[in-house]
C-alpha cells in the first residue's frame, strides 16, 4: 500500500480530535492487565497456542473516529494468544499490546521544556490483558494466525524477553517514538527509526522465531503504520550551543501550542505550519539524542501500511540511530 501525503489542515483537525481523548491512556494504560498469561501444559501434545496478528484502525473503539484513520493507513497493532487446552473444549485468550504509558501526544511532546534541557515521559511497555480486547469483530484490519508455539515456547518469550524489557527503569529503552526519518536519495536507508505498537509485535514474533525456534507460517508478511520524514541528513544537535538548542526548543514550543487546550484553530494551523513546514528537529529517546533534520521538503510527511522484515528491537541492530554511541563502542 502506498504512502499517503497527510495535509496539514488535515494533520491539524487530527490533532484537535486527539485532544479530546489524549488522557485516556494516561489514566487506563493497563488497568486490567496481568504480568503474563498462565498457559496450560501440553507437553505430549502438539503446539496448542496460536498466534494472531490483530490490527485495527487507530481508535476504532472511540465513536468519534470509528474507522475513519484506517483510510489514512493509521492501524494499531496487537497480538492475540489463542491456546484450546489440550484434552479440552477450553478456549482461552489473551491480548499483548505495546504502546506509550501516557498517551499518543504524550509520547511526541515533552512534559516539560526550559532553556537547558527537556523532561519527558514516553515510555514504552507491553500490557496483557486477558481475553480478546474489545472483541474480535474490533480487529477489521487483520486477524490472523502467524504462528503456532508450544506452551513451553510461549512462557519462554514472555519469561526472558517481555518482563525484562517491561521491568527496564523510567525512560530507559525502550521509549515510544513516532517518526520515522529516511533518506531522500536512498528511501531505503533509515536514518531515524520509529518503534510504535507494531514493533513490540514484531519483537515478540522475532524472538519466537530466533531464540525459541518458531516458525512463522508460509505465508506470514508484516505490515505496520510509519509515519515518515524524507531528508537529505540528519545532524546531532549540540545541545550546549545556545543558538543550536533555541531551535530545537522553538520546534517542540510549536508543538505543544498546536495540541494545548484554548488555542484557535487559526493559531493551531500556523503552530502546525511552523512545526512541520518543513521538520527541523527529531528527538530519537531511544538513543537521547536531538537530531536536525535537513532537506525535508514538500509534502513533509506520509502515512504508510508498509511491508517490514521480521528483526527484534534496534538497538541490537548496528548502525541503526537507536543504537547509543557507547553501545555501538561494544558493538564492534
Amino acid at each position: 500500500m502506498a504512502r499517503r501525503p497527510v495535509p496539514l489542515v488535515l494533520f491539524t483537525f487530527l490533532c484537535l480530535q486527539l485532544l479530546s481523548v489524549q488522557g485516556q491512556n494516561a489514566a487506563h494504560w493497563c488497568a486490567t492487565g496481568i504480568k503474563q498469561p498462565h498457559f496450560a501444559h501440553d507437553e505430549g501434545h502438539p503446539p496448542s497456542i496460536d498466534i494472531i496478528l490483530a490490527q485495527s484502525p487507530l481508535f476504532a473503539n472511540n465513536p468519534t473516529f470509528g474507522r475513519k484513520l484506517g483510510l489514512l493507513n493509521l492501524f494499531h497493532t496487537a497480538l492475540v494468544l489463542t491456546q484450546q487446552v489440550p484434552g479440552t473444549s477450553v478456549v482461552r485468550n489473551w491480548t499483548v499490546e505495546f504502546d506509550s504509558t501516557t498517551n499518543v501526544l504524550g509520547a511526541v511532546l515533552p512534559k516539560a521544556i526550559t532553556n537547558t534541557g527537556m523532561v519527558w515521559d514516553n515510555d514504552a511497555r507491553f500490557c496483557v490483558t486477558d481475553g480478546v480486547l474489545w472483541g474480535e469483530g474490533h480487529w477489521s484490519k487483520s486477524y490472523k494466525v502467524v504462528m503456532r508455539v508450544s506452551a513451553a515456547q510461549a512462557r519462554r518469550v514472555f519469561k526472558e524477553f517481555v518482563l525484562p524489557l517491561n521491568t527496564t527503569a523510567h525512560n530507559n529503552k525502550p521509549t515510544y517514538q513516532l517518526w520515522k526519518v529516511e533518506s531522500n536519495d536512498k528511501p531505503e536507508k533509515t536514518l531515524i527509526k520509529d518503534i510504535t505498537c507494531g514493533d513490540g509485535a514484531l519483537w515478540i514474533l522475532h524472538w519466537l522465531a530466533t531464540a525459541a525456534g518458531a516458525q512463522a507460517h508460509a505465508d506470514f508478511e508484516f505490515r505496520s503504520t510509519t509515519i515518515t520524514f524524507h531528508a537529505d541528513r540528519v545532524e546531532k544537535v549540540n545541545i550546549h550551543n545556545a543558538t543550536e538548542w533555541a531551535g530545537v526548543v522553538q520546534q517542540f514550543q510549536d508543538m505543544v501550542t498546536l495540541a494545548g487546550k484554548g488555542t484557535s484553530i487559526p493559531e493551531r494551523l500556523d503552530e502546525a505550519w511552523k512545526a512541520f513546514a518543513p521538520v527541523k528537529y527529531v528527538y530519537d529517546s531511544n538513543s537521547g539524542t536531538y537530531f536536525h533534520v535537513i532537506g525535508n521538503r514538500f509534502p513533509f510527511f506520509q502515512v504508510g501500511y508498509e511491508l517490514i522484515p521480521l528483526q527484534g528491537p534496534p538497538w541490537s541492530i548496528l548502525g541503526s540511530r537507536a543504537v547509543a554511541s557507547e553501545e555501538v563502542a561494544l558493538l564492534v
